[in-house]
């Protein structure tokens, strides 16, 4: 917010005294900068190697050669700052992106089932999985429509998701007041937990890159979201120290 310019030797005008006010309470809002903040980096796991899972019908794929050189980037970046813990998903994807990150930080690596990304059950399709072109267009018609988990068939329903996800990750918060902790995990449950901080009714409001940093710092009943979708890690102008 701008103000006017003071000349030099006159008090501040109320428009500027105001203005300051306002600033200040935005910092203190959206900083949350006392020291016992919680600051959680919501890491979404490096890219899996769909092609190989599907042929092998493997549902829980490793990371691609991509999602591996993404991941390395990534804990170069963290091995510049404090990290208490890092938490991840039972993913395959998830745990060695986790582990790769937790070794440059010579952390371990803390594992949480509820974590996991959302429910899918194929069997509520009746079949259809098996014309993909038909799958996609369907999937893709409804979501642009209606961008909720409960427009789809087949999927966890919203309500039980987001409780599920705010659940698991309030619990990681409370466990590390006044630290940052890393949690390494899936697009929807980033998108779903951010919804709730934000008051979001879409379930999916943004896409993170793989291995993009969404931070979000908590005090209390206070939430801030610092960061959303960071991947400077992955441009070519990123310098690891």
């Amino acid at each position: 917010m701008k103000s006017a310019a003071t000349a030099p030797g006159r008090p501040p005008s109320s428009n500027l005294a105001y203005s300051r006010a306002v600033d200040g309470a935005l910092d203190a809002l959206f900083g949350l900068n006392d020291g016992a903040a919680t600051e959680l980096l919501f890491v979404r796991h490096g890219e899996p190697a769909y092609s190989a899972a599907e042929k092998h019908g493997d549902d829980d794929p490793s990371l691609s050669e991509r999602g591996r050189f993404q991941t390395i980037r990534l804990a170069m970046r963290m091995r510049r700052i404090d990290v208490e813990a890092v938490y991840t998903s039972t993913a395959r994807a998830a745990i060695e992106t986790a582990t790769l990150v937790a070794a440059s930080r010579d952390l371990p690596v803390v594992r949480a089932p509820q974590l996991r990304d959302i429910a899918l059950h194929p069997a509520a399709l009746n079949g259809s999985a098996n014309d993909r072109r038909k799958l996609q267009a369907e999937v893709r018609v409804q979501l642009i429509n209606r961008p909720r988990w409960d427009a789809l068939r087949g999927v966890e329903p919203t309500r039980q998701f987001r409780h599920r996800i705010v659940q698991a990750i309030e619990a990681i918060a409370a466990r590390h007041p006044g630290s940052r902790v890393i949690v390494v995990t899936h697009q929807p449950v980033i998108n779903a937990y951010i919804s709730m901080v934000l008051g979001i009714e879409r379930d999916m409001f943004f896409q993170p890159e793989f291995t993009s940093i969404s931070a979000v710092r908590i005090l209390r009943d206070l939430y801030a979201v610092q960061s959303i979708n960071d991947q400077a890690h992955l441009l070519p102008t990123f310098a690891p120290r």
